[in-house]
């Protein structure tokens, strides 16, 4: 590799491993770039202290990757969810992992696969911007900021 690319290769992986303003992406260095757009936290309702959390996982990369956990200073711990329907009846599981196809994403929201909040801190401001750390199964985190919505906001 010639100088000018090595230069220009530092200065890319800097980029994304940094985070700039836009979306969260993977630490660099990783066989393929892994990013989250539209993270969003519902505020849960007065006195409770367990709700949803949506995005969407997107993988530049050729390989599928696999979302196994979720973590956030303001929860005391997160799941990985599912939302199905069982006849006429809609039910929530916890689910191990979330899978990424290779050049694709996956949605995380309501009704849907999600990520599940347990022991949520709820912040008093409106907008307030959450940090959200997800781990792949190959080691890699992805940081993301989720905005609190209330419930009536559709994203």
């Amino acid at each position: 590799m010639n100088r000018d690319a090595l230069v220009f290769a530092v200065v890319v992986l800097g980029y994304l491993s940094a985070g700039a303003d836009g979306p969260a992406v993977a630490t660099a260095g990783q066989s393929s770039v892994v990013r989250v757009e539209e993270a969003w936290i519902r505020r849960p309702a007065p006195s409770r202290d367990v709700t949803g959390g949506y995005l969407t996982i997107i993988n530049d990369g050729n390989e599928t990757v696999r979302l196994v956990s979720a973590s956030s200073p303001r929860a005391t711990s997160i799941e990985l969810h599912e939302m199905t329907m069982a006849g006429d009846v809609m039910r929530m599981r916890p689910v191990t992992e979330i899978t990424v196809p290779a050049r694709g994403r996956t949605l995380l929201q309501p009704g849907g696969l999600h990520l599940m909040l347990f022991g949520f801190s709820v912040p008093s401001e409106a907008d307030a911007r959450i940090p959200l750390t997800l781990t792949f199964a190959d080691g890699r985190t992805v940081s993301a900021d989720a905005v609190v919505r209330s419930a009536e906001v559709h994203h």
